[in-house]
């Protein structure tokens, strides 16, 4: 998995005045509602320096599909993780399941290190590799501190299978079975 932190932008001590607000994550009580985007964020968003416009940014752009970026091989986009009261340690392991497969496998796993314990908002930018990652393919983020599952999202990766020609071409000493 390559991931890329280009910035992780760790907005300590906002007041996010609806951090129960509904979108595409983190439902169910838990302590962290994961939002995905598939665009990347405008750079007067974070000059804002508001956990209300990013909030509202990621809701109004939020995806529960991300298509593959040729360019990279891969998929790249932002998560925001969004804890009720604010994370507990100022580590977070963020881990990717295949959700396909019965049990879930694990894929990859990453940490955030934040500045200070409590911070509330925290925006990420993810790069996903074709190497360890499938096309059309459901998986599962999930955020937790300490072990202790804080958020979960189910989420697809779109783009082109890779397509195999079906032809194996031998020689004619590799099909007579003279092999050196």
């Amino acid at each position: 998995i390559i991931l890329l932190a280009t910035f992780v932008l760790a907005l300590g001590g906002l007041q996010v005045a609806d951090a129960k607000k509904k979108g595409n994550g983190g439902g169910g009580g838990k302590a962290c509602k994961i939002i995905i985007a598939a665009k990347s964020i405008p750079l007067k968003v974070f000059q804002k320096h508001d956990g209300n416009a990013l909030i509202k940014w990621f809701s109004a752009n939020r995806s529960m599909e991300v298509w593959e970026k040729e360019d990279i091989e891969g998929w790249d986009f932002w998560i925001l993780l969004v804890f009720k009261k604010g994370s507990s340690d100022n580590e977070i392991t963020v881990s990717f399941y295949d959700v396909e497969v019965t049990p879930k496998h694990l894929i990859n796993t990453f940490d955030l290190m934040m500045m200070k314990k409590g911070e509330k908002i925290i925006p990420h930018r993810v790069k996903l590799s074709k190497k360890e990652f499938k096309a059309n393919h459901r998986y599962m983020i999930q955020v937790s501190i300490k072990h202790v599952t804080k958020g979960e999202q189910e989420f697809n990766l779109r783009g082109k299978q890779i397509k195999y020609s079906g032809e194996i071409n031998f020689s004619d000493d590799e099909a007579a079975g003279k092999l050196e």
